[in-house]
Protein backbone atom coordinates (compact mmCIF):
# COMPACT_ATOMS: atom_id res chain seq x y z
CA UNK A 1 0.00 0.00 0.00
CA UNK A 2 1.02 3.33 -1.25
CA UNK A 3 1.16 7.05 1.22
CA UNK A 4 1.17 10.52 -0.40
CA UNK A 5 1.57 13.20 1.08
CA UNK A 6 0.43 16.79 -0.53
CA UNK A 7 3.18 18.49 -1.46
CA UNK A 8 1.44 22.33 -1.52
CA UNK A 9 3.71 24.28 -3.53
CA UNK A 10 3.02 28.18 -2.86
CA UNK A 11 4.29 31.16 -3.93
CA UNK A 12 3.88 35.14 -2.89
CA UNK A 13 3.20 37.49 -5.39
CA UNK A 14 6.21 38.71 -7.15
CA UNK A 15 7.34 41.55 -9.61
CA UNK A 16 9.99 41.78 -11.96
CA UNK A 17 11.08 45.38 -13.52
CA UNK A 18 12.93 46.27 -16.23
CA UNK A 19 13.28 48.99 -19.00
CA UNK A 20 14.78 49.54 -21.76
CA UNK A 21 16.43 52.20 -23.97
CA UNK A 22 17.29 52.00 -26.93
CA UNK A 23 19.53 54.57 -29.36
CA UNK A 24 20.30 54.27 -33.13
CA UNK A 25 19.65 55.63 -36.83
CA UNK A 26 16.99 54.23 -38.88
CA UNK A 27 16.88 55.17 -42.80
CA UNK A 28 14.71 53.85 -45.40
CA UNK A 29 15.02 54.32 -49.40
CA UNK A 30 12.47 54.56 -52.11
CA UNK A 31 13.56 53.44 -55.33
CA UNK A 32 12.03 52.00 -58.64
CA UNK A 33 13.06 48.77 -60.25
CA UNK A 34 11.57 48.09 -63.50
CA UNK A 35 8.14 49.50 -62.71
CA UNK A 36 7.76 48.56 -59.42
CA UNK A 37 8.19 50.85 -56.71
CA UNK A 38 10.48 49.53 -53.93
CA UNK A 39 11.65 50.29 -50.38
CA UNK A 40 14.72 49.40 -48.45
CA UNK A 41 14.78 50.13 -45.08
CA UNK A 42 17.30 49.78 -41.99
CA UNK A 43 18.28 50.23 -38.14
CA UNK A 44 20.99 49.41 -36.14
CA UNK A 45 21.32 50.60 -32.79
CA UNK A 46 22.29 49.92 -28.34
CA UNK A 47 20.03 48.58 -26.55
CA UNK A 48 20.63 49.15 -22.66
CA UNK A 49 18.75 47.21 -20.06
CA UNK A 50 17.58 49.08 -16.93
CA UNK A 51 16.26 46.93 -13.65
CA UNK A 52 15.73 43.44 -13.02
CA UNK A 53 17.60 41.54 -15.67
CA UNK A 54 18.01 38.31 -13.98
CA UNK A 55 14.18 37.37 -12.76
CA UNK A 56 14.06 35.44 -9.68
CA UNK A 57 11.24 33.73 -8.14
CA UNK A 58 10.84 32.53 -4.67
CA UNK A 59 8.75 29.09 -3.69
CA UNK A 60 7.85 27.04 -0.79
CA UNK A 61 6.30 23.51 0.15
CA UNK A 62 4.26 23.06 2.76
CA UNK A 63 7.27 21.40 4.58
CA UNK A 64 10.45 22.78 4.46
CA UNK A 65 12.67 25.67 3.74
CA UNK A 66 11.69 28.17 0.88
CA UNK A 67 13.98 27.99 -2.36
CA UNK A 68 14.43 30.46 -4.99
CA UNK A 69 14.57 29.84 -8.74
CA UNK A 70 16.44 32.05 -11.43
CA UNK A 71 15.54 32.40 -15.07
CA UNK A 72 17.57 33.30 -17.77
CA UNK A 73 19.43 37.00 -17.28
CA UNK A 74 18.30 39.22 -19.61
CA UNK A 75 21.79 41.12 -21.42
CA UNK A 76 22.57 44.72 -20.22
CA UNK A 77 24.15 45.92 -23.70
CA UNK A 78 22.86 44.86 -27.27
CA UNK A 79 23.45 45.45 -30.57
CA UNK A 80 20.02 45.76 -32.56
CA UNK A 81 20.12 45.36 -36.18
CA UNK A 82 16.93 45.44 -38.48
CA UNK A 83 17.04 45.11 -42.38
CA UNK A 84 14.07 45.51 -45.08
CA UNK A 85 12.91 44.96 -48.15
CA UNK A 86 9.65 45.96 -49.79
CA UNK A 87 8.40 45.49 -53.39
CA UNK A 88 5.17 46.59 -54.54
CA UNK A 89 3.59 44.45 -56.84
CA UNK A 90 0.46 46.26 -57.68
CA UNK A 91 -1.32 49.02 -56.14
CA UNK A 92 -2.87 46.40 -53.72
CA UNK A 93 0.07 43.90 -52.93
CA UNK A 94 3.59 44.29 -51.35
CA UNK A 95 5.72 41.54 -51.00
CA UNK A 96 8.45 42.22 -48.17
CA UNK A 97 11.71 40.27 -46.77
CA UNK A 98 13.09 41.26 -43.25
CA UNK A 99 15.69 40.41 -40.81
CA UNK A 100 15.54 41.72 -37.11
CA UNK A 101 18.35 40.45 -35.04
CA UNK A 102 19.89 41.22 -31.47
CA UNK A 103 23.81 40.44 -30.67
CA UNK A 104 24.98 40.31 -27.18
CA UNK A 105 28.24 39.49 -25.33
CA UNK A 106 26.60 35.92 -24.25
CA UNK A 107 23.37 35.59 -26.32
CA UNK A 108 21.99 36.31 -30.07
CA UNK A 109 18.87 36.03 -31.24
CA UNK A 110 17.82 36.18 -35.32
CA UNK A 111 14.89 36.19 -37.23
CA UNK A 112 13.94 36.44 -40.83
CA UNK A 113 10.32 37.34 -42.25
CA UNK A 114 8.61 37.30 -45.64
CA UNK A 115 5.02 38.53 -45.96
CA UNK A 116 2.75 39.16 -48.63
CA UNK A 117 -0.02 42.07 -48.11
CA UNK A 118 -2.63 42.49 -50.02
CA UNK A 119 -5.59 45.42 -49.28
CA UNK A 120 -8.60 45.41 -50.76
Amino acid sequence: MRSFVAAALSSASQTTDTTFTTIGLRAEHNLTLGAMPATLSGTIGWRHGIGDTAPTATHGFSAGDAFTVTGSQVARETLVLEAGFDLELSETAVFGLSYHGQIAADAQDHGFKANLAIRF
